[in-house]
């Protein structure tokens, strides 16, 4: 769980309303604004031609931009991001250092006990558009070991869509699972030795325990004596719904849709 403080999850998505009803109207005056020029040009006979600028791919970068902090972790390690930046991806962050809390003042957030790895990573795909990774190559070691030494870890993804879901940026939990279907594509194996973290960290219903159960089933569909090995890492509840899932397939008779990373979306 996130431990901040400042707003609340729930008074960052209501003050994310209250700001884009605000934007609404204003679209709405400039609407009205517009029109009433465009009017008094065909009245008067003036050139009404618009002239559209070429954007300039650089000009984000010459232009002088608002920095604000976000300190992290119990080490209280502080981050200094742009602003528009951190907004532009986050509700959360939208509401509190543009709406009316006390963080927009002080330009700073506190994210107790999100880590900094977590969090770092965060930055790291909101200026770059990616997370790196660095995969094991030691031959001597199993496929499953190898899982355990890629970096970051599925559990360290894991953490980044948990902190990108309390923080209102789908588009970053999007990221994170196309990131560990790719992972998966690769190694050809579930990360078993992360099913415990996973259902620790998650909560029934979530679309991440989706994402694993759907996983698990498709790669037993081709490999059933995996089951049998694999069944060990697993808690109870995650085995439980393994075979609620089959359960339901095997009523309607269906074999369950192809596994794709789209199916686990969450709605931007």
């Amino acid at each position: 769980m996130v431990e901040t403080i400042g707003p609340t999850a729930a008074e960052a998505r209501q003050a994310t309303d209250e700001v884009e009803v605000s934007k609404e109207a204003s679209k709405a005056v400039t609407g009205v604004t517009t029109r009433a020029v465009e009017v008094s040009k065909e009245a008067t006979g003036a050139d009404t031609t618009t002239v559209t600028k070429k954007p300039d791919v650089l000009s984000w970068l010459w232009l002088p931009h608002e920095v604000v902090y976000v300190v992290v972790g119990p080490e209280e390690q502080r981050f200094g991001i742009h602003k528009d930046k951190l907004c532009s991806s986050s509700a959360y962050f939208r509401a509190a250092f543009e709406g009316s809390f006390q963080e927009a003042v002080r330009g700073e957030v506190v994210l107790k006990e999100t880590s900094a790895m977590a969090f770092g990573m965060m930055i790291e795909w909101l200026y770059a558009g990616k997370i790196s990774e660095e995969l094991c190559t030691d031959s001597d070691l199993s496929i499953a070991d190898k899982m355990v030494k890629d970096k970051p870890t599925f559990s360290q993804l894991l953490d980044v869509w948990i902190l990108a879901d309390y923080l209102i940026a789908p588009q970053l939990q999007n990221f994170v699972i196309d990131t560990m279907t790719s992972r998966i594509m690769k190694r050809r194996l579930p990360p078993v030795k992360d099913f415990v973290y996973f259902y620790e960290h998650t909560q029934s219903g979530s679309p991440m325990r989706k994402f694993l159960v759907d996983l698990c089933i498709w790669r037993y569909r081709e490999k059933a004596p995996l089951y049998r090995t694999d069944v060990a890492f697993m808690p109870r509840e995650m085995a439980g719904d393994i075979m609620m899932m089959l359960a339901m397939r095997a009523e309607r008779s269906t074999r369950g849709p192809a596994f794709a990373a789209r199916n686990y979306y969450v709605k931007v």
